[in-house]
């Protein structure tokens, strides 16, 4: 078989097909950047040569790729760095609009540093920082487009389908977070030939000490609608999503 990469933004639930593969003995290379201008951690950095030099050997390979509702996955990515940060103490302590008011702040301004709290605002400069809450709007032509030179606009809306595409030495699968469950038996097994389950593995988020707060959390957040049109009226959006979806999601956080 040839190789599998994973290859998406962070936070999109790319651990549930790793574990999949993983489960069934089929090894996967699972990786958020190829093109990058921002130093990776060695573990991450190993993985990110390894995948370069497969394409600059232009190895067929079989690469899944995955795209999430935008808020959704900034929610999980800014209660990891808010959880680590301050933790559970201090934010029980602070309450949880507290978390909600930085939140909003953090999707309001994104840019391209997003600083940790350090006993100071969250959005203080000069502290530790995250990835910008912009980047799921932009990874697709940032990183991917770059990396591959696959311009996913330019191929069929998902709409809860898979899409499968062929460029050169790669064969593609894009599936969205909210239709694992229902679609990636199917679709892996015609991807690569094999009847595969999906995994049941969590990602590293910040919730797993105490998996209720941020339950509570989701459901207490209060996002306004000029924040949620930054996110929800943009290409990307309008790409992986139909009207009444993205009209649904608004109504969710818009409260």
């Amino acid at each position: 078989m040839d190789p599998i990469l994973i290859y998406q933004l962070a936070r999109v639930g790319s651990k549930s097909i790793e574990a999949s593969l993983s489960d069934s003995g089929i090894a996967s290379l699972q990786l958020h950047y190829i093109t990058c201008e921002n130093d990776l951690p060695p573990r991450h950095e190993a993985r990110r040569k390894k995948a370069e030099l497969m394409l600059k050997n232009k190895d067929k390979l079989n690469i899944i790729t995955m795209a999430r509702d935008p808020i959704e996955r900034n929610i999980s990515r800014f209660w990891i760095g808010y959880h680590h940060n301050i933790g559970l103490e201090r934010i029980e302590k602070l309450g949880l609009q507290h978390a909600n008011d930085t939140l909003n702040r953090w999707l309001k301004h994104g840019g391209t540093r997003i600083p940790y709290f350090k006993g100071k605002d969250l959005l203080t400069p000069g502290n530790t920082e995250l990835h910008s809450a912009k980047e799921p709007l932009r990874w697709f032509d940032k990183e991917f487009k770059t990396t591959l030179g696959i311009d996913v606009y330019k191929l069929p809306k998902p709409h809860g389908r898979v899409i499968f595409h062929k460029h050169d030495n790669i064969k593609l699968m894009i599936i969205r977070t909210e239709d694992l469950t229902r679609n990636y038996r199917q679709a892996i097994k015609r991807f690569i030939g094999k009847d595969l389950g999906i995994g049941n593995r969590n990602g590293s988020g910040g919730w797993t000490e105490k998996p209720q707060l941020y339950n509570q959390f989701k459901k207490m957040v209060k996002i306004p609608r000029a924040i949620l049109d930054q996110y929800y009226d943009h290409k990307y959006t309008r790409h992986f999503y139909t009207d009444q979806e993205i009209d649904n999601r608004v109504k969710r956080w818009f409260k």
